[in-house]
């Protein structure tokens, strides 16, 4: 994983830093697998790149060592995705291996395409149940978007209004992942459908999670135009130094908030290593810790120098970059952003009392402070504001500013 000599060489340069600069120490909280890459669509969309012509897949045997581990350093939950995780041969046998070793929370994505009936949704449920104990839960995560319907071998509407009728009628767990997009109408239509089924959709509107299109894989070569009235309400605020820990289907440990586009920094392989080691060795790497992307990295205004930094440091991971004064320069210039912040904090926090409308600062000049200053999370604050302050077009340019990416138009 990250053995390269110039990362010997940044953690040195590193060293004299404050503890304040760097995360603290970071602890996976729970494990997300892809367990296949196999998907029936093929979705312009796709951060996992999923694919019917793809076929890896994780070894049940690594599964099981990673589940058995996960109980050892008390992980809290086990996500499991794809491609389809539906389509993995060891599907079933994994829920069933994880309820029985003591797992509390299981998640799974999934298109539907399995629920062609509500007799089959019903009959999933039924086999589910006979595995858990009575604080054992599955929660389903169901894919709902216009890029499904671009295909010959779309997933059908209906098979997502079967699977979301039978949750409602059980009060079982669920959510409902949308990619925001112009006029995408496929969860209106699968709202009519379950009116058309007697079932109320007051519930299923509030388990709606939509995200922006910018973050997802693909999306970022797609030329669209966001509505910034779009419900930004997706959980990208995490606060904490617990750890979503990814895994690929080829046993690569990535950060969740990494996995973006066909890039990938990998510090550590399940396939050869215990979760405990991949811990450490995320931890022992300082320039990981600097530039980890919520909340201390991930910065508001210079946003597309994310996408130059999660470059610069793949490069370095494989190996690409030989350069030791461009490597000190980069550092340093994560680091001068970073005294920035710091420099900045007393004045940020009391910019962010707009939100509340009790804040000593004059209107533009909180605005000015958020948008040179700010992380990711103050996009969101600021969609709130948007048309009930009188500086509605300077939110608009922050806004447009944090969501282009890569020369797109907004």
């Amino acid at each position: 994983m990250i053995k390269q000599p110039l990362y010997e060489t940044v953690n040195k340069e590193l060293g004299d830093y404050p503890p304040e600069y760097f995360c603290e120490r970071l602890r996976i909280c729970s494990v997300s697998l892809q367990v296949t890459e196999k998907c029936t669509n093929h979705c312009r969309h796709c951060a996992n790149y999923g694919s019917p012509q793809n076929t890896a897949s994780l070894d049940f045997a690594v599964i099981k060592k990673v589940i058995v581990e996960m109980l050892e350093q008390k992980y809290s939950l086990l996500l499991l995705w794809g491609g389809e995780p539906f389509l993995y041969k060891y599907f079933y046998e994994t829920i069933k291996f994880a309820f029985a070793s003591g797992i509390k929370d299981i998640g799974v994505n999934t298109n539907c395409f399995w629920a062609v009936s509500e007799k089959a949704v019903e009959g999933f449920i039924k086999k589910v149940a006979s595995w858990q104990n009575n604080d054992q839960r599955l929660t389903l995560s169901i894919s709902c978007d216009r890029f499904h319907q671009e295909q010959e071998a779309s997933t059908p509407v209906k098979n997502i209004v079967n699977l979301i009728a039978v949750l409602e009628r059980e009060g079982l767990d669920y959510d409902i992942q949308s990619i925001y997009t112009e006029n995408d109408t496929v969860f209106e239509s699968v709202l009519t459908a379950l009116r058309e089924r007697n079932v109320p959709v007051d519930n299923v509107k509030k388990r709606r999670r939509v995200l922006p299109l910018e973050y997802i894989g693909r999306a970022a070569q797609l030329s669209h135009k966001t509505d910034f009235a779009a419900e930004y309400n997706c959980a990208f605020l995490n606060k904490n130094p617990e750890i979503l820990l990814f895994v690929t289907a080829g046993g690569q440990a990535v950060f969740a908030e990494n996995f973006v586009g066909d890039k990938l920094l990998p510090f550590g392989n399940i396939k050869n290593q215990s979760l405990a080691d991949i811990e450490n060795e995320m931890n022992s790497c300082k320039i990981l810790k600097l530039i980890r992307l919520w909340p201390k990295k991930f910065f508001f205004y210079p946003f597309r120098k994310y996408l130059d930094l999660q470059d610069f440091c793949c490069d370095l991971s494989d190996g690409k970059i030989k350069n030791a004064f461009y490597v000190r320069d980069k550092v340093t210039e994560i680091l001068q952003i970073k005294e920035k912040q710091f420099d900045m904090s007393d004045k940020l926090q009391a910019a962010r009392r707009i939100y509340s409308g009790v804040n000593e600062l004059p209107e533009q000049e909180c605005l000015d402070i958020i948008e040179r200053y700010g992380d990711l999370s103050d996009v969101f604050y600021l969609r709130e504001l948007n048309g009930k302050i009188t500086t509605e077009q300077k939110i608009q340019t922050i806004l447009a500013t944090t969501f282009s990416m890569s020369g797109n138009q907004i």
